[in-house]
Parts: structure tokens; C-alpha cells; sequence
């Protein structure tokens, strides 16, 4: 990876009962805050997008999404302030229900239909 090549980043929509969790980030991220968004971060050196998922999903949501049904959904590119983004949004299945704890991130979590 070059200076010029993008970040690598991993997404994820977490679904249940054909609801989706979004999550509103905190007034104090350099990114996008006070912004709906759902789970999600850089891929480390090593790490596979999949991998990424899991540890993101139990950082910011306390979700153990590891043997759920996980689907890609989209690849995406973006460029916030300068720094170049591109990753891929996967959608995750839960088959029963989790307590939700968020990290520093994230204000408020809601499901939507």
C-alpha cells in the first residue's frame, strides 16, 4: 500500500426482525459527527474484511456478530478532509437478540424499519 492508495475499511448493517441498527455518532468524532451510521472501521494489517466486522460490531455495538449470517452488500469510495476511503458494506442477520453497549463513538443506537 502506497501513501496514495485508499484506507481500507469494512461496514456493517445489522439486522433483526427486518429491523436495522444505525447508531449516531458522538459530536466529538473527527468523522462524520452527529451522523446516523452503522458499525465499522479500518481493516488492520492481516485482518480480513470479515474479520474486521466481528471485532468493529463487538467494539461499538458489544454485538457478537461471529456466527451470524454475513452478506457483502456494497463497495464504496470516499474522500473525507483529504484522506481517501474505500471499503465494503455487509449486511448481518442476527438470529436472536443481543443487549446493545456502545463505546465512546456512538450517543444513541436505534433500530429502523
Amino acid at each position: 500500500m502506497t501513501k496514495n492508495d485508499p484506507k481500507k475499511a469494512a461496514k456493517v448493517l445489522i439486522s433483526f426482525q427486518e429491523k436495522y441498527l444505525l447508531l449516531l455518532r458522538n459530536k466529538e468524532e473527527e468523522i462524520c459527527p452527529l451522523e446516523w451510521d452503522i458499525p465499522g472501521g479500518g481493516i488492520e494489517p492481516g485482518e480480513s474484511a470479515q474479520e474486521t466486522l466481528v471485532r468493529e460490531g463487538k467494539e461499538e455495538t458489544g454485538i457478537d456478530i461471529s456466527s451470524s449470517k454475513i452478506l457483502p452488500i456494497k463497495n464504496w469510495q470516499m474522500d473525507k478532509g483529504g484522506i481517501k476511503i474505500g471499503g465494503t458494506d455487509f449486511l448481518c442477520i442476527l438470529s436472536k437478540p443481543q443487549k446493545i453497549k456502545l463505546s465512546r463513538e456512538h450517543v444513541c443506537a436505534r433500530w429502523f424499519s
